[in-house]
């Protein structure tokens, strides 16, 4: 028996390996198509978006250990059943009870792994990635910056500088054009002076004497002066139902987040996204462990397809988790359901289908150890 759970899990190993590699290059690829936007749009160059990647690389990981833990076994014993050799282990008198340490060990390792990166490093690393992020692009914002040119420094935002002081950094004789709503907006100023806001995810021109005019449709315009006058430019999005704070919800530690909820509590704000997100941190290396007990005997149903076959079942067993768990946690965070049923349900429904399986799968015989410990007690 030690020989054929070794035999297992290491083919386990493998599949979990290759499945995990897969998964981390199709998740890198989509975060690359999705910062080509700021690539072409803002002039970021690659090498500095790239270390952004790498930093949100642990919570990626995170989120695929659950998907690895339910592919795993399902293409293992898939492809034990097809090649008959589960057959063989049953017709020498082992019971499916017995082949399930190799499951459990790879469910145990998963979540230990999930817990360390979805609890420790996750929560800094995303804070670090976004702060990459927004300095490469508040970085190319400053530098793209000419005299005597005219500049789309985001879409819809165009400026005019006449001259920049190196020394202090300031912009004279600037004029900004913006045509990001249909109230096309005008400022002209003597001096201005870009300030980057990381909390709330923008960049702020501060202008000094100027004029602003802003027009409403053909013949409406509003003119003003001013003395001081903030432009801002967004270059991502704040959490919402926060203040501009220093973190987001799933840049937080479970500490964080329930000093948060706390302290949104006391202030009679919405407290329910944050309290979802702390349930869902504990949910996720449950899952793991879970997923793979699901796992194993839906590829031992399957005879004829071997790892496709596996591979099949288990994205179909996929879709419909998530499905239950997206839909768990938005009608959590809306208030429709209290957090924890919205967050455990799936998880609950899951350990209840895993054991049906197991019991199913296992022919209804009584368990090996059973059987073992009666034959040792019979002994003189």
């Amino acid at each position: 028996m030690r020989v054929i759970t070794k035999t297992i899990f290491k083919e386990m190993g493998t599949i979990g390996s290759i499945t995990l590699l897969g998964l981390v290059v199709l998740v890198l690829l989509q975060q690359a198509m999705r910062l080509t936007d700021i690539i072409t749009k803002q002039g970021v160059s690659l090498a500095a978006i790239a270390p952004s990647l790498l930093l949100a690389l642990p919570a990626l990981v995170a989120y695929m250990l659950p998907v690895c833990a339910l592919i795993t076994p399902a293409i293992t014993y898939s492809r034990l059943a097809t090649d008959s050799e589960l057959l063989a282990l049953r017709a020498t008198g082992y019971s499916f009870y017995q082949l399930l340490p190799p499951i459990l060990g790879l469910g145990l390792l998963m979540s230990g792994a999930t817990a360390f990166l979805v609890v420790e490093v996750g929560p800094h690393t995303n804070f670090l990635a976004r702060q990459q992020l927004f300095e490469a692009v508040s970085t190319s914002l400053q530098l793209r910056i000419r005299e005597r040119v005219f500049q789309a420094l985001m879409p819809g935002i165009v400026l005019y500088v006449e001259r920049i002081d190196k020394k202090y950094g300031r912009l004279q004789g600037v004029l900004i054009a913006d045509n990001r709503t249909p109230e096309v907006t005008t400022i002209l100023a003597s001096e201005a002076e870009l300030v980057p806001d990381f909390a709330g995810m923008r960049v702020i021109v501060k202008l000094r004497n100027g004029a602003l005019q802003r027009r409403l449709g053909e013949q409406n315009a509003q003119q003003a002066a001013f003395e001081r006058y903030s432009f801002i430019i967004d270059v991502g999005t704040p959490w919402d139902g926060a203040e501009l704070s220093r973190k987001r919800v799933r840049e937080m530690t479970l500490r964080e987040i329930r000093r948060e909820v706390e302290a949104l509590q006391g202030r009679g704000g919405t407290y329910l996204r944050a309290l979802v997100e702390w349930h869902k941190r504990l949910a996720l290396p449950v899952a793991c462990l879970v997923l793979g007990v699901v796992g194993a005997p839906l590829g031992s149903l399957n005879r004829r397809t071997g790892r496709l076959g596996g591979f099949a079942i288990s994205a179909g067993v996929l879709l419909l988790y998530y499905i239950l768990v997206t839909t768990g946690g938005s009608l959590a965070e809306t208030g429709s359901i209290p957090p924890l049923l919205g967050v455990w349900t799936p998880i609950v429904l899951v350990v209840v289908s895993g054991a049906y399986l197991v019991y199913q799968v296992n022919g209804r015989r009584r368990f090996g150890l059973t059987k073992w410990l009666g034959v040792a007690l019979r002994k003189p």
